[in-house]
């Protein structure tokens, strides 16, 4: 009897308790336990939350040997015994053995109920938000749907492994979910046409949203819109979203391309807020964000944002809410509200970093290190570089690199030996030529230093390279070029049409500046002395210490070229 028990008890696991076993195996199978026991075989285990079984096997490997001597046919038979007693006693507590339930019927050989409980461990698993858990079980499920033929939950299960797989950032991953969804509807059920668009619509936002890759995503939008033809849907909105979006995916994308996509992100929002879809207001109000972003509308772009944090909290979307918080940031810093900025961007790093979000993490704290330099928290801005650390799963090399540029020129403005590491950590990191002259021209300019080879490397890289660039880096480079002698009349001109277009006071501030140091250099003293008094009192208007300390200085140099050393 002990040797059936021992069998018996090694098909459960190497847990077990006295109640499946007793309804698997009889009294007698369950009473022999204490032969055992006695053998030192099995031991009382203590008690576990989630866990049914008063005993276990004292080692691993006993539990094994007791397995293997079963013979095929014997241990089949066993499996669905156990599953049946599991669930008749663990009626009140099934939910915490799906798992199990789902082991025991796919080795008993009941395929639909393996693939049922393998479906709900799943949906419990994301219920806790644990997607690796989530994606072990689905794709148990998936293999099972597929092995039977059905096609209805096979469809269910992709759509929640793509899911899952885009919380954790495998972009790529969940748009193979979705391209295998779409190939089983089109065979199965070609005539579902809004199924398939609504696909088509998920695949789109992956590509233009969180950076998947698709070979014709300008098809995969066009033939979506043509499923959906002109009715106010769902899906409509998701691919008038990912259409907004797309200008994002071209290098060399005008200002016609972002004044379109703005135009029909509005006629997405339209729809959204007409049929109440939060979660598509929300994505469209980002889509309009970003356009007005891209043309320099920092102000339209915030206020959008900013509809999107609520709304976000609401959902309980946590991926939502980041990105929210880091675009109303980005706004924030153009809008010349730095403390506004930094508090954006601080909640929107530490949610990511809380929920191991890092792609978005890196982000956000890309974008809290730039509020930071430019507050001249140079301190602060070491601090956060190296919460790069933290990030889980690590942050992508690109994004390192993208983060150490703002360490580089705290550094160097702190005059700091952090920055001779930090720059050996970007050589390891093999940084594309824009990052790694960018780094350069950073640490001069915040460093006090010549740079003019990092200036013309930095520009022949393509610096300054978006809107917000041009907004925030461009009038920087423009007093850097002044003070080092470099013509740069194209890049200027450019620069001061972005600045004004924004209203960014600050960019403003250091055109003045860079005028005057140019006038100094043509030996045009009084205009100098003038046009860097007026920077100096812009700077204290908006309580930018660092460039006022610095514009001083160079009012000073003006002063004593007038002959008024004592003033200065």
């Amino acid at each position: 009897m002990a040797k059936e028990t021992i069998q018996l008890a090694s098909v459960i696991g190497v847990r077990f308790g006295d109640r499946v076993l007793r309804t698997a195996g009889g009294d007698r199978v369950a009473d022999a336990v204490d032969q055992l026991i006695a053998a030192d075989l099995v031991i009382e285990a203590a008690p576990a939350e989630g866990r049914e079984g008063r005993y276990r096997f004292k080692h691993a490997v006993t539990q094994e040997v007791a397995y293997n001597t079963l013979l095929v046919r014997r241990r089949t038979d066993l499996h669905r015994r156990v599953a049946a007693a599991m669930e008749e006693v663990l009626r009140e507590q099934l939910r915490d053995f799906y798992p199990a339930l789902a082991h025991h019927h796919l080795l008993g050989e009941v395929p639909a109920k393996a693939a049922d409980y393998a479906w709900r461990a799943a949906q419990r698993a994301l219920s806790i938000h644990a997607h690796l858990e989530v994606i072990r079980f689905a794709e148990q499920a998936l293999e099972l749907f597929d092995q039977q033929g059905d096609v209805e939950r096979a469809v269910e299960t992709l759509y929640l492994l793509a899911r899952s797989r885009r919380y954790r950032g495998e972009n790529d991953a969940a748009l193979a979910a979705y391209e295998r969804a779409l190939a089983l509807l089109e065979k199965n059920a070609p005539e579902e046409r809004e199924r398939i668009a609504s696909v088509l619509a998920h695949m789109a936002e992956l590509v233009t949203r969180w950076d998947a890759k698709h070979p014709d995503l300008e098809g995969l939008i066009a033939r979506g819109l043509e499923l959906v033809g002109e009715e106010r849907s769902r899906e409509r909105v998701l691919l008038l979203a990912a259409r907004a979006f797309m200008p994002r995916r071209s290098p060399k994308a005008t200002e016609d391309d972002w004044r379109e996509a703005l135009a029909v992100a509005k006629e997405g929002l339209s729809i959204a807020e007409e049929l109440g879809l939060l979660r598509e207001v929300s994505l469209c109000l980002d889509a309009v964000g970003f356009a007005y972003r891209e043309l320099g509308r920092f102000k339209d772009a915030y206020e959008k944002n900013r509809r999107r944090l609520p709304i976000a909290e609401s959902l309980q979307d946590n991926e939502e809410l980041i990105d929210a918080h880091n675009m109303c940031a980005i706004a924030k810093i153009v809008l010349d509200d730095l403390p506004d900025a930094t508090m954006h961007a601080s909640k929107a790093r530490e949610l990511a970093m809380s929920t191991e979000k890092t792609r978005l993490g890196i982000a956000a704290l890309q974008t809290e290190v730039l509020a930071l330099l430019l507050a001249a928290r140079f301190r602060d801005v070491l601090d956060r570089v190296g919460l790069r650390h933290e990030l889980r799963p690590p942050p992508s090399p690109k994004s390192t690199a993208t983060l150490l540029m703002g360490g580089i020129a705290a550094a160097a403005a702190l005059g700091s030996p952090e920055e001779a590491a930090l720059r050996d950590e970007l050589a390891q990191l093999e940084a594309s030529p824009l990052i790694v002259s960018g780094a350069d021209l950073f640490a001069a300019m915040w460093g006090q230093r010549r740079g003019e080879s990092a200036h013309h490397a930095a520009r022949s890289a393509g610096l300054p390279k978006s809107a917000h660039d041009r907004i925030l880096i461009g009038p920087l480079m423009v007093v850097a070029a002044a003070r080092w002698g470099i013509e740069e009349e194209a890049m200027e001109a450019r620069v001061s049409e972005w600045v004004e277009r924004s209203g960014h006071a600050r960019g403003r501030a250091l055109l003045v500046q860079a005028q005057g140091l140019r006038a100094l250099a043509r030996g045009e003293h009084a205009k100098a002395e003038k046009l860097l008094i007026d920077a100096v009192r812009s700077f204290a208007t908006l309580r930018l210490d660092h460039e006022r300390a610095v514009a001083l200085a160079d009012h000073g140099r003006a002063l004593r070229a007038l002959g008024r050393a004592a003033d200065a």
